[in-house]
């Protein structure tokens, strides 16, 4: 299990708040050579009954944007007439089976193994990795392709992001830096910060690469979930809070480079060590180092969620590993009932990493519909006389306990209008004393390895 530095931080006690509603954003997708153009899917509706709710991930065709790096493509692939688990379709022209067939319940299961084939088969992937140490890029892939029904590239992924690994070598060279793991985290962030310039040297070109940038369009993915896929993020150079510090940990992992995602409430992004050891915070969506003091101004993390780990705290590889789990849940459910799968992934997450909070969160959710469709069953009785009905009340029971774990753990719901603002007060963040002096140090130690490799490199006389 890799080794995470200790993040020392310490906050005062804030208001705790019931949770509300759904929660994290989750990660990402794109098509085409030049162009973003959402891949159409299947997309049944819920079987559940949710009266309060409302559809969250209706279609929506993507912005259109023209870039001058090569993109990635998204052939139409073939799925294998096999299942996740190895066995084999039935013949669909077989005598028995168009009998069967005429049976409601058969057809309906085999109307799902048809429509969930692609979650299944990446959760079948993803149980066959190692917790401790697997690849985050092929992981990252298969949870996004499944959501795209297994119509993406492989190799178009990789590619991409080994074209943005290559990109950072270039810039580390530019730069006369020697390989480190500061230096490369420095040249990573580069990415995000300004336009670099890639030499092709098949087609002797150089090519200016625009940074990666904050995507404000359906920043939570309300209208298509795949807008916040890493995918999306290497086609467009558009992304937010999820896809932007997932990508850096993508590009961090084909050169070798440590570095850390972290959690705060609706946000994601990276620690990495400086010179002497010590953390700093990446902020992604911006391109600027920032402070913890920072992010707890957001106003909404608390002395108990930094306590239990739950935010501004480096995610171990088991952790993240929990968190891939949690994207899978996630984008399924918005295409599935909360079924007997997603109760298997959920599980999995949560045997993973028992306080991962998204985990937690959906389940509540889904004990809360429980819970209220049992409560209206019974026609809505007042609160003292649901003791009288045993099923409504036992769920109600748990339905209260679920929220309680997350409560436990100093979670406290941000409304999107206040995650905006706070996003962005990185504007007057930078200017602070605390952060110009955070971008000094950092421009120090880059500039006194600059002069050690240049006296390192230097020749004899």
């Amino acid at each position: 299990m890799e080794a995470r530095p200790e993040n020392k931080i310490t906050a005062g006690t804030c208001l705790q708040s019931w949770f509300i509603g759904a929660a994290f954003l989750l990660p990402a997708l794109s098509s085409g050579q030049s162009s973003f153009n959402p891949i159409e899917r299947y997309r049944p509706q819920p079987l559940q009954i949710t009266p309060y709710s409302k559809s969250l991930y209706p279609q929506n065709q993507g912005p259109t944007q023209t870039v001058p790096f090569p993109s990635i493509q998204t052939p139409n692939a073939q799925q294998p007439n096999v299942v996740a688990d190895g066995n084999e379709i039935p013949d669909r022209q077989d005598a028995t089976y168009k009998l069967l067939m005429e049976d409601d319940m058969f057809r309906a299961n085999e109307e799902w193994l048809a429509k969930s084939y692609s979650y299944r088969q990446a959760f079948s992937d993803l149980m066959k990795c190692n917790p401790d140490s697997f690849s985050l890029i092929r992981a990252q892939y298969d949870v996004e392709n499944s959501y795209l029904n297994n119509r993406f590239s492989y190799t178009a992924f990789l590619n991409g992001v080994k074209l943005r690994a290559d990109l950072v070598k270039q810039i580390l060279k530019r730069e006369g830096l020697k390989a480190n793991n500061l230096t490369l985290n420095y040249c990573i962030q580069k990415l995000y910060q300004q336009t670099n310039l890639y030499y092709d040297s098949l087609k002797k070109l150089t090519i200016p690469v625009p940074p990666f940038k904050y995507d404000f369009d359906d920043y939570r993915g309300d209208k298509d979930l795949s807008n916040l896929f890493t995918s999306k993020l290497l086609t467009t150079f558009k992304g937010q809070c999820s896809s932007m510090p997932r990508l850096y940990l993508l590009i961090a992992e084909q050169l070798g480079v440590k570095a850390w995602l972290s959690l705060a409430p609706q946000h994601s992004y990276i620690q990495f060590q400086g010179k002497d050891g010590g953390l700093r915070s990446f902020e992604p969506t911006n391109g600027y180092l920032v402070s913890p003091q920072w992010m707890i101004s957001s106003g909404f993390i608390n002395s108990k969620a930094i306590k239990n780990g739950s935010y501004l705290d480096t995610l171990s590889h088991r952790q993240l590993y929990s968190q891939l789990l949690a994207d899978l849940l996630w984008n399924y459910i918005k295409n599935f009932p909360f079924d007997a799968f997603a109760e298997t992934i959920k599980q999995r997450a949560l045997e993973i990493d028992p306080t991962n909070l998204r985990v937690l969160m959906m389940d509540a959710n889904h004990k809360k519909d429980i819970a209220l469709r049992k409560i209206i069953a019974v026609g809505k009785p007042k609160p003292e006389d649901l003791p009288k009905y045993p099923e409504a009340y036992q769920a109600y029971l748990l339905s209260i306990a679920a929220y309680k774990k997350i409560d436990a753990l100093g979670y406290q719901d941000m409304p999107p209008d206040a995650y905006q603002r706070w996003l962005q007060s990185i504007d007057q963040e930078k200017k602070k004393q605390t952060n110009i002096e955070m971008r000094a140090k950092m421009q120090r130690e880059i500039q006194s390895l600059k002069r050690r490799s240049t006296l390192i490199n230097k020749p004899r006389q």
